[in-house]
């Protein structure tokens, strides 16, 4: 798949959709999807941070894939709804959304445990207030006030 143009894919992957959408046109790839996928590359970057994307999954009630950066194993891997492929290989991917596919009750399961993570405050918007609330506490420590 790799250095393969959108064509070639849609052509040779005749159920695959790409879509370059954002804000409400999402809403109907996300009603069509099963599972959404968060295939980044390993690096120190894509290690540390969480992308906004998986919240945004998780408030359509839809579990994702993605490789396997230590700060969304951290924060998701608890919530029932997240699958960490063993690695950073395109074929630990492929497994991970076999495994996935394999069991229609398990993905129920995880659709409800996704709406069940973002109502229990772990919306952005926290995740955004915890960061506040933590760079205060390290500012105070070192006797600066933030704001």
């Amino acid at each position: 798949m790799i250095g393969k143009t959108e064509e070639e894919l849609i052509k040779e992957h005749p159920y695959l959709t790409i879509a370059h959408a954002s804000g409400e046109e999402l809403n109907k790839y996300y009603d069509q999807a099963a599972v959404c996928m968060v295939p980044k590359e390993n690096d120190p970057y894509n290690d540390l941070a969480v992308s906004v994307k998986l919240y945004e999954y998780f408030s359509h009630g839809k579990p994702f894939i993605a490789r396997p950066g230590k700060a969304s194993v951290g924060l998701f891997k608890d919530s029932g709804a997240a699958i960490f492929a063993k690695d950073y290989t395109i074929e630990a991917m492929a497994e991970a959304v076999r495994d996935f596919f394999k069991d229609p009750e398990r993905m129920k399961e995880m659709h409800q445990a996704a709406l069940r993570f973002i109502s229990e405050g772990n919306t952005w918007e926290d995740r955004a207030k915890q960061i506040c609330h933590d760079l205060s506490n390290i500012s105070e420590k070192r006797g600066k006030k933030i704001g």
